[in-house]
């Protein structure tokens, strides 16, 4: 995706974001989560990463940054894709993935609909993203945790749920990264 079109949707979830009350809990229902959960054989190089929503109420919008790493310090690991196919958002108008290397974080931001009328997301649970790093072949023995974080200028881990008179109410979900770390060994790749 072109750097100005991941900078007009940044732009609107900012924009969507700055025009709600922010809650910090969910005032909906049972909390919302989003769980990170690492999929990882030893024997190989190849890491993969399930974003999980579990939600009781319509969504319209996500976002959800992630580190992986320290910034200005480069991973032993390359952040291959995202894919949203066969999740629960597959369907999403805009879908987005956006790395910065310079930080390490991955910023991933999903609109239900931004010119037509698409269905909101229905509440339930599943995965939302895939996401596919490849670990360096010189890589040191660690573990690298997956957590979420603050963007600048203000993009965070938000849901945005409309209600039955189209008002916008954004809230913070529980993250959960209990299962969200990387481990480097040192015979991996080798």
């Amino acid at each position: 995706m072109s750097r100005g079109l991941t900078s007009i949707f940044f732009l609107i979830c900012f924009l969507i974001f700055s025009s709600v009350a922010f809650a910090h809990t969910d005032k909906f229902g049972a909390p919302d989560t989003i769980r990170i959960t690492v999929l990882q054989d030893d024997s190989s190089k190849q890491v993969q990463v399930k974003v999980f929503l579990s939600n009781d109420e319509d969504i319209v919008a996500i976002t959800v940054p992630i580190k992986f790493g320290e910034i200005g310090k480069e991973p032993d690991l390359y952040l291959d894709s995202v894919n949203f196919h066969g999740t629960r958002v597959d369907y999403f108008q805009w879908q987005s993935a956006w790395l910065d290397s310079s930080e390490n974080r991955l910023k991933i931001g999903l609109i239900s609909a931004i010119s037509s009328n698409v269905p909101m997301l229905k509440p339930g649970a599943g995965d939302i993203a895939k996401i596919f790093f490849t670990i360096k072949e010189n890589a040191k023995p660690q573990e690298i945790i997956l957590d979420t974080c603050l963007v600048k200028p203000s993009i965070t881990l938000q849901i945005v749920h409309q209600d039955n008179k189209q008002k916008l109410f954004s809230f913070t979900p529980v993250f959960d990264n209990t299962k969200g770390k990387i481990v480097i060994k040192k015979a991996v790749g080798r």
